[in-house]
């Protein structure tokens, strides 16, 4: 019950940090990731988590009125979702070895990819649910006529707050269900630790190909994507 308060909690927290309050970058998959880790005693399994989430939800920009996935209450679950999965931490590092090789060492088991699909569905129930709730704030704006204009404005503004963070917990508490029920009876994940590996990383490029193009393209900017990513690789494996 400890561990779940504390994942309620942090759902809650991310779900007004995406737009309603703050932004302080707390509800993105990665910062989710780690946190919903440390939680669950596993910062390494966490943090794979959400750096994948974080792959597939860079495109999507929280601006405007459109219907966006929510990936922060999301990858609550999918971490939540992992570790049932049978996550164990980190495997025995060889000694010297970086970050980045021993995030890569983590028991897939399933584990992994089952949390990524976790959060990646939460996320778009989220955002159906984001679209759902934000037709309940007009309701409590203030009619020109009456005197309690700015006590009803206040109503507005905090109550769209607490909802966003309500939402956030509506979303972890389901999946944190679902996941507890389901997952403990789902059959050993198939593939290899190194084709779960590859199939996660490919497919994660499909949604930073958008983002490139969103960007600029790639004759814009190409060549400085592809220099981030060698010196992003090799700062992961030397450190």
């Amino acid at each position: 019950m400890g561990e779940w308060g504390i994942l309620l909690g942090l759902a809650f927290l991310v779900g007004m940090d995406g737009t309603a309050l703050g932004q302080f970058m707390l509800s993105r998959p990665l910062i989710t990731g780690v946190l919903a880790g440390a939680a669950t005693g596993d910062v390494g399994l966490g943090a794979a988590v959400g750096a994948l989430v974080e792959l597939y939800h860079l495109p999507a920009i929280p601006v405007g009125g459109g219907r966006y996935p929510e990936p922060g209450p999301a990858t609550v679950v999918g971490v939540f979702a992992a570790q049932l999965a049978g996550g164990t931490g980190m495997a025995a590092a060889a000694p010297g070895a970086g970050a980045l090789a021993s995030v890569l060492q983590l028991n897939p088991a399933g584990a992994v990819p089952l949390g990524v699909f976790f959060a990646l569905a939460f996320s778009l129930l989220g955002g159906w649910l984001q679209e759902a709730s934000r037709a309940w704030t007009p309701r409590w704006l203030p009619d020109a006529r009456t005197t309690r204009v700015r006590r009803r404005l206040q109503l507005a503004q905090w109550g769209g707050v607490l909802l966003a963070g309500v939402r956030g917990l509506v979303i972890a508490a389901l999946g944190m269900a679902i996941a507890q029920g389901l997952v403990p009876n789902l059959e050993p994940w198939p593939l290899s630790h190194r084709a779960t590996w590859l199939l996660l990383l490919l497919a994660g490029c499909l949604p930073l190909g958008s983002l490139l193009a969103v960007l600029g393209g790639v004759r814009r900017l190409g060549a400085w994507a592809a220099g981030g990513l060698v010196i992003g690789l090799i700062v992961g494996v030397v450190a």
